[in-house]
């Protein structure tokens, strides 16, 4: 795919292709866990569809700011946007993390 891709996208393509061959690999997996989970289906859709939620608006703060200011701010800011996009759909709450921080 990045032979196809880096000749007419340029730098991005790479990026590109890795963002369509996790999304290829995260259908494949979704469709081989529902065959096997019957009843826990609907909150594994709710959640993975928060989570990709929360990728587009990180995705969309990298492509609004990357014009404007320096490619490491432009990093940091989109994690935080990232990361109060999860916690503003609750898709990870506080106490799942006090839970990982206790396993550690």
């Amino acid at each position: 795919m990045n032979l196809l891709l880096i000749p007419r996208i340029g730098i991005l393509a790479p990026a590109i292709a890795a963002v369509i061959g996790q999304g290829i690999l995260f259908v494949c997996g979704f469709t081989f866990a529902r065959r096997f989970t019957i009843h826990v289906f609907g909150p594994i859709a709710v959640g993975a569809l928060r989570s990709i939620i929360a990728v587009i608006c990180m995705s969309v703060t990298i492509v609004v700011l990357k014009v404007s200011f320096p490619l490491l701010p432009v990093i940091a800011i989109s994690g935080v946007v990232y990361v109060c996009a999860l916690f503003a759909m609750r898709a990870i709450t506080f106490e799942e993390i006090r839970q990982a921080t206790a396993s550690l």
